[in-house]
């Protein structure tokens, strides 16, 4: 026994040395080059937190970004790719956009991303580094994804494997990237805001959702950034080709956030990232307003992408309205002054640290849009929510969290003044809200390793073994991935058994009964003749 428990003693200290080994394991200081071209603050801090994190580790970071942090840090440069905002605020108004749903207004985005994707190239900083005659050499290459499948040729030209970050749970077109099956029975695209359990006419809605984005990802997608490409490139790979350079992919999400799904080896699960990591101090004028508020207060923001001035006059004077007779102070980003009378408890500010207001003790609600980055930021505070989904993947969020009983959502173009008081009532005036928004931040804070220093690791593995390409799934054409050609084989085998079957009946029963009523057709007719004769 007293062997057995030193023997046991013995193997766990294996066990932990082996361990810290594998947790330290680095490569030596790489040359990482990151592109983040999707203008909105909240998805760059996403990839700031990573590439930062890189940075950290000792690598040399440099990154084009349209939010440049400006830190001045020895490892890391940046170059400014802030001139992308106007090509998304003059084409993209997601308030018009978000009631049709994007998918109406596909062919459009898709103009707007090649627009991004033609900037990026065309940018002298960016020709220094992809032009032939450039000796800087890299040994990975981080590109955030969002319909910008002609900027993976980066990878190409620098001969770097590649590593996609996604900032939003997994779309349809992220599994096409990377051959993930998409199940429509089982797993609601993002772009709809169902859960995992679906009904019929959810399950069919999905199929058909997911086969016009097949479509728009092969024929409208795929054509129009091919052309960026011999735009700049002249003669270059087919862009499915350039989409395969693709080792790895980091998606944020995580079974505890929306549901679970299987996922190939390539797929790292990386929701949470920030948690633990972000900013919670507020300035002093802005924390004095807050600790004065006894009653408590509510922050109301619609992200970054979204702006509350765009909002048409009767949503706001719906939201005004509800504001006026409610006891808390209402805390509002808004990116102008207000258009319409201001109520006594509203304050406007046209930007708010956000995590440190939901750090704040005194706050009992977040209303916004249902973004993902700020949905972690009030798991980490444990603050309940009130969606006010708009569009992508906002409404799917929303679907997930009021199943995990956390939130609630209203319909920003339905919504009265009265449904906004009654659902702030709902989830402040009920516990259940905040406790199990706790108990969510418990479970996904327990996890082996924090999401930051996993994604380091699998960063740190593909450059290690320059590239992942025993990870990747098979890229199989969509009658072979759906087994369409075995249905049909099956449907053609079941059609021919069935023919064979009716010419057998045919041969053994309804033959030999027109063979017998032949013969008596036959000996009737002799019979009438030999009578005749008889008679005559």
């Amino acid at each position: 026994m007293c062997v057995r428990s030193i023997g046991s003693k013995i193997s766990s200290v294996i066990t932990f040395i082996i361990s810290v080994l594998f947790l330290t394991s680095h490569v030596d200081a790489a040359r990482i080059f990151a592109l983040f071209p999707w203008p909105a603050y909240s998805h760059q801090v996403l990839n700031h937190q990573l590439s930062m994190g890189l940075a950290k580790r000792g690598h040399e970071l440099t990154v084009f970004t349209t939010n440049p942090m400006n830190l001045h840090i020895p490892n890391y440069t940046e170059h400014s790719l802030s001139h992308i905002y106007p090509i998304v605020r003059t084409n993209l108004n997601y308030i018009d956009r978000g009631k049709e749903g994007l998918v109406h207004h596909f062919k459009s985005f898709v103009k707007v991303t090649e627009m991004m994707a033609d900037t990026v190239y065309s940018n002298t900083d960016l020709k220094d580094y992809v032009s032939p005659n450039s000796t800087k050499k890299f040994d990975l290459v981080i590109i955030a994804s969002v319909y910008v499948d002609s900027l993976y040729y980066i990878s190409h030209l620098l001969n770097a494997p590649l590593i996609v970050t996604v900032t939003t749970p997994g779309f349809a077109f992220n599994y096409f990237e990377i051959g993930n099956p998409t199940v429509p029975a089982c797993f609601p695209d993002v772009n709809l805001g169902y859960s995992d359990h679906m009904d019929f006419r959810q399950r069919l809605e999905n199929l058909l959702h997911i086969i016009r984005q097949w479509y728009d990802y092969h024929y409208v997608s795929g054509p129009a950034h091919g052309r960026v490409l011999r735009k700049h490139f002249g003669d270059v790979p087919s862009i499915e080709d350039v989409r395969r350079r693709i080792s790895m992919m980091f998606l944020n999400t995580h079974p505890h956030l929306h549901y679970p799904r299987p996922m190939p080896p390539n797929i790292l699960q990386i929701g949470g990232l920030r948690m633990g990591l972000m900013n919670k101090t507020l300035p002093e004028e802005i924390k004095s307003i807050l600790d004065d508020a006894k009653q408590g207060f509510i922050y109301f923001s619609l992200g970054s992408s979204v702006n509350s001035s765009q909002l048409r006059s009767e949503i706001l004077e719906n939201i005004i309205g509800a504001f006026s007779e409610l006891p808390y102070l209402i805390v509002w980003k808004f990116d102008s002054d207000l258009p319409l009378h201001q109520p006594s408890n509203v304050l406007i500010w046209k930007w708010i640290p956000q995590h440190g207001v939901l750090a704040h003790p005194n706050i009992k609600l977040f209303i916004y849009q249902g973004g993902l980055q700020s949905t972690e930021e009030a798991i980490e505070c444990g603050v309940p929510l009130l969606g006010i989904p708009i569009i992508l993947d906002q409404y799917f969020n929303m679907e997930a969290l009021k199943r995990k009983g956390i939130a609630e959502s209203l319909d920003l173009y339905t919504m009265t003044k009265g449904e906004i008081k009654d659902k702030i009532y709902k989830v402040i005036s009920n516990p259940k809200y905040k406790e199990n928004m706790e108990k969510l931040g418990t479970i996904l804070r327990d996890r082996p390793r924090h999401p930051l220093d996993e994604a380091i690791w699998w960063s740190e593995y593909v450059i290690r073994h320059k590239g992942a390409p025993y990870f990747q799934s098979p890229r199989l054409p969509w009658y072979q991935h759906h087994m369409i050609d075995i249905y049909a084989l099956f449907i053609v085998g079941l059609l021919v058994l069935c023919y064979l079957l009716w010419k057998a009946i045919q041969f053994i029963i309804i033959r030999p009964q027109t063979h017998v009523g032949s013969i008596h057709k036959k000996v009737l007719t002799n019979s009438l003749k030999w009578e005749k004769v008889k008679n005559s």
